[in-house]
């Protein structure tokens, strides 16, 4: 690991039930969606993805795409 680039967070688990997920993942209408997360500093970046699908409930797990 290169010592001057930050070290990554540590996955956190997630603050929600899989009911939750679910039923949240059961809302979203196909199409095209807006991607967040923070950087390493702590600003919110964000993206368009052209695909969002859920992969998995048990961990929950969504696979987002490019175009």
């Amino acid at each position: 690991m290169n010592p001057s680039l930050p070290r990554p967070a540590l996955a956190l688990p997630p603050s929600f039930s899989t009911r939750e997920f679910r039923n949240a993942l059961g809302m979203f209408a196909t199409g095209v969606t807006i991607v967040t997360a923070r950087n390493a500093a702590g600003e919110l970046v964000g993206l368009t993805a052209s695909s969002f699908n859920s992969v998995s409930l048990e961990p929950p797990l969504v696979l987002w795409s490019l175009s």
